[in-house]
């Protein structure tokens, strides 16, 4: 007696149709913002992270604090040179829009905000700022090929699920899905849509062959057909099946596969089943009729295994699949199930000997029994259960150990015979499964050199994990569901290939197939991992990121684009070398040099490594000529006329965006800058000249026991001052004195003497509130050391006792006297100080001094009424007080009040 095998499915006919909803895909990048501002700007670096927006402009700084921004680059790059700017302008209508245009790109940046920053709540705050001419996200861009015309395709939330309300049935009674929780067809078809050369045979109830969305995506067996079904009762090809043109009937023995099996004895007809799974796999897409298949162009081979009565047998059943198999099948789908059958197992093993991908549904019965659920409980059938329009288990799906994958299965719109309305929505596993055959088609489009074990590999690489959103059923959905872009997914190239461990800072444009908006970048060598910051996938072929090399090991390094659990590689791809610049000879020119020469060492050099001189914020210097004479040793000649100015330019050997360097190698002597030769026992006095006057340095013998190289810059790159902090007015007048690349510090005291001018001043007439300041790079402050202006002469003398950037500045009253600060705290003989300052202050505060009996010891005011008090250690009768704990109270004209403790060390 021959077995019988009975679709396990249960469907619903509810027809209706539905807009199509939000697009799934995200509309802008997270925790960016494009920002253009409206005074002009002076970027010259490609990126600036948090920590170097100091050497940016003191109003964009600032805006970047307020904003809470990571890192910020210029959006077209650095800004061209004159010349390059002046040679495309010929080309224009307008020069003077053209002019204009290019003004408005030179500010106009790309902001990346720390973690969670809302970009929505950011740009709200930028619009209203004086200072911003427009801020926005940073869009996203689809292209349209992708989006298929057909008119029902919104309501077919596997494939896209935008949250669109249609479909509702038994099994989905809301009809409202959640965004995303698809396929992401869209995105795979970015890179295939299909092609008649993958042949997917559906084993099923037969297929309505001549229906208007299926009939163009028909397998066509060459050596049989004539074009048509016809009945010539001749076995053409003798593969033992007569009139098998685009198929055949297993269950009634003919070559006509049409889906038409009834019996009253069920419930409903099963008759459009083989019809609606083949509507899944390869309903013809872009037609503008009716559905999309997962494949928009695919050839289904129609095997009808029910005879008119519905009841499946084995020999049907088994020969069917052989025939797939010998026919050239790359995908076979069963949405039938039964009991375990000898016979089948058999031809299914048949199959999978000739590299057939099997899929079939796990079954409808809610249980993790898999009694009933062959031949999907087969080990080399893909078992396929089936989930909703939320990422949750159907309610009717089978689950368990046995279960691979599970795919969208309820509530799914697809094909039926014309004669039965065209069109449904249906739920069954016998729906997940076709989903899943269609993506394996799909990735045999694109990849059709895999092997069925590939296949199966990619598919269960591809799935997103929905076991939280299934409670009590973790383990049982197999992988997860599965999505077709991530199935299709590879990384074909990366650009550059090439890096120093030596660079903070490597852009990278990795070029693949079928990439997600969700992917992540890094580069994996054994153990250690880099992993890419700002990565952006602008679309399914490209995905950017910026890698960090400093310190990497030197090798081969992959290539790594992660989506979930999907994981592709491009092996030893990204070469990583370890170059060193350890010296310069000579280390010093004159910028009025057309010709120095240096010797150049270090490890590990290359022929194909260019020499430069670099400084952030200018215009690199090339080398005219060059020569790497071996791994350790090279020449390089420089024309420093060309330097937009002197200072400490790092020594450079780069190739392919990344470089090596010996930061501050060599100085460019100008009149704002020199490098003074001292010896340990010679004192000198020298000068600079500032374009603000003239700068003095006197530096005594012995204030450093060695010979050193001293470096004294009337014109650094001054931090801008952090106003909400600090009450002082910048006069852009500075100075920089130091020993490159030393940890030494002086062991006595050194003077700078500084002139101003008037008009450098944001307060002309209280030059009694100028000082000098040195900055902290650890806190980003300025903090001011007593200081004696001469007014007549015009100048700020200080003595100093540690090197650093110092700055003149102005102080100015604050709002309140919350950040009032005392210094030094404790005051000690041996800092070089006379006195204890009080910053901070409200204009025209007053400062009382107690002793630990609380007798007052000192009453001062801010009479320059510049929020700066300085007490020279005394009493109210003049005398030095001693060591000791003292209290000061201080109060402002508004009556608010500070209280606070100093100690002095004597």
């Amino acid at each position: 007696m021959k077995k019988a095998f009975y679709p396990l499915i249960a469907v619903l006919f509810v027809a209706f149709c539905s807009q199509v909803g939000a697009q799934s895909r995200p509309s802008y990048v997270p925790n960016q913002v494009i920002v253009c501002v409206r005074d002009n700007i002076n970027l010259s670096r490609s990126q600036y992270s948090q920590a170097q927006f100091h050497q940016v402009d003191s109003h964009l700084s600032s805006l970047l604090k307020e904003i809470k921004a990571k890192s910020m680059k210029p959006l077209f790059g650095a800004p061209q040179s004159s010349s390059y700017v002046q040679s495309v302008s010929a080309r224009a209508k307008d020069r003077n829009s053209f002019y204009r245009a290019v003004n408005q790109r030179n500010r106009t940046i790309l902001v990346t905000l720390e973690d969670g920053g809302d970009v929505k709540k950011t740009i709200k705050y930028l619009s209203k700022k004086a200072g911003v001419e427009y801020a926005h996200p940073n869009h996203y861009y689809y292209p349209s090929v992708t989006i298929p015309n057909d008119p029902f395709y919104g309501t077919q939330w596997g494939l896209k699920n935008t949250g669109q309300d249609g479909g509702a049935d038994f099994y989905d009674p809301s009809g409202r899905g959640t965004e995303g929780s698809d396929i992401d067809a869209e995105v795979a078809w970015d890179t295939h849509t299909g092609t008649t050369g993958v042949v997917v045979a559906i084993i099923d109830t037969g297929l309505d062959w001549d229906h208007p969305d299926i009939e163009g995506n028909l397998w066509q067996n060459v050596g049989e057909s004539s074009g048509t079904i016809t009945t010539t009762g001749v076995d053409n090809d003798g593969n033992g099946k007569i009139d098998d043109n685009f198929g055949y009937d297993f269950g009634d023995d003919d070559g006509d596969p049409d889906d038409d099996c009834y019996n009253s004895f069920f419930l409903f007809d099963f008759g459009g089943h083989g019809t609606h799974v083949s509507g899944i796999v390869g309903a013809d897409g872009n037609n503008a009729v009716g559905v999309s298949g997962v494949n928009w162009i695919v050839s289904l081979m129609a095997l009808k295994v029910a005879p008119s009565n519905c009841l499946i047998t084995t020999d049907a059943f088994a020969d069917a699949i052989r025939y797939a198999t010998d026919e050239g099948a790359d995908v076979i789908n069963i949405s039938l199930g039964g009991e375990a059958d000898s016979t089948v197992e058999i031809a299914l093993n048949y199959a999978e000997l000739n590299g057939v991908v099997l899929i079939a549904a796990a079954g409808n019965e809610a249980t993790s029994n898999s009694q009933f659920s062959y031949p999907a409980a087969y080990d080399n059938v893909m078992a396929v259960a089936a989930t909703d329009r939320n990422d949750q288990l159907g309610t009717f799906s089978n689950f368990g150990s046995w279960v691979q994958i599970s795919g969208p299965g309820v509530a799914i719109r697809s094909t039926l015979p014309v004669q039965d309305g065209s069109y449904a929505f249906w739920s069954g596993t016998s729906m997940a499964s076709p989903m899943v055959a269609g993506i394996a088609g799909l990735v045999l489009a694109q990849y059709p050199s895999l092997t069925d074990d590939e296949v199966y590999q990619r598919l269960l690489d591809s799935t997103e994990d929905i076991d939280s959103l299934n409670p009590g059923f973790g383990g049982q959905l197999g992988a997860g569901r599965v999505n077709v872009a991530r199935a299709m997914m590879s990384v074909t190239g990366i650009s550059p290939s090439f890096g120093l461990n030596t660079t903070t800072s490597v852009d990278l444009t990795v070029s693949g197939i079928s990439l997600v908006p969700e992917s992540t970048l890094s580069l994996k060598n054994g153990s250690e991992t880099i992993s890419a910051t700002n990565v952006a996938v602008p679309n399914s072929t490209t995905i950017t990121g910026t890698v960090n090399l400093l310190g990497a090991t030197a090798g081969l390094w992959d290539v790594v684009v992660t989506a979930g659990q999907t994981v592709k590689t491009l092996a030893s791809t990204f070469t990583i070398v370890e170059v060193t610049v350890t010296s310069v000879d000579p280390s010093t020119a004159p910028i009025t040099s057309t010709s120095t020469v240096v010797s150049i060492t270090g490890t590990k050099f290359t022929s194909d490594l260019t020499i430069s001189l670099t400084r952030s914020g200018f215009p690199s210097i090339a080398a005219s000529t060059q020569a790497i004479l071996s791994d350790t040793a090279a020449t390089a000649e420089f024309d420093l006329t060309g330097a937009d100015r002197g200072g400490r330019w790092d020594v450079t050997m780069s190739k392919l965006g990344s470089s090596s360097s010996l930061e501050d190698g060599f100085g460019i002597i100008t009149t704002a800058f020199n490098v003074l030769p001292i010896g340990s026992n010679q004192g000198i006095q020298t000068s600079v000249q500032a374009p603000q006057g003239l700068q003095v340095i006197n530096w005594p013998a012995g204030t450093i026991n060695q010979d050193i190289l001293l470096d004294f810059d009337a014109y650094p790159d001054l931090p801008s001052v952090n106003t909400t902090l600090d009450p002082f007015a910048s006069s852009g007048i500075g100075t920089e004195v130091g020993i490159a690349r030393s940890t030494l510090t002086p062991e006595g005291l050194y003077t700078v003497i500084l002139e101003y001018r008037l008009v450098d001043l944001s307060d002309p007439d209280n030059e009694d509130s100028l000082t000098l300041a040195k900055y902290n790079s650890t806190t980003g402050r300025w903090e001011p050391i007593t200081s004696t202006v001469d007014k007549v002469l015009k100048t700020v003398t200080t003595e100093l006792d540690s090197f650093g950037m110092f700055a003149l500045l102005q102080h100015v009253p604050a709002s309140s006297l919350s950040h009032v600060v005392a210094y030094p705290n404790p005051f000690r003989a041996d800092q070089h100080q006379p006195q204890v300052n009080f910053d901070l202050l409200t204009a025209g505060a007053r400062l009382r001094i107690y002793d630990l009996s609380g007798e007052l010891v000192q009453d001062l005011l801010d009479n320059n009424r510049d929020g700066f008090i300085p007490w020279l250690l005394d009493t109210k009768n003049g005398k030095k007080v001693a060591s000791g704990i003292y209290t000061y109270l201080i109060t402002d004209p508004s009556g608010d009040k500070k209280i606070g403790r100093v100690g002095i060390v004597r």
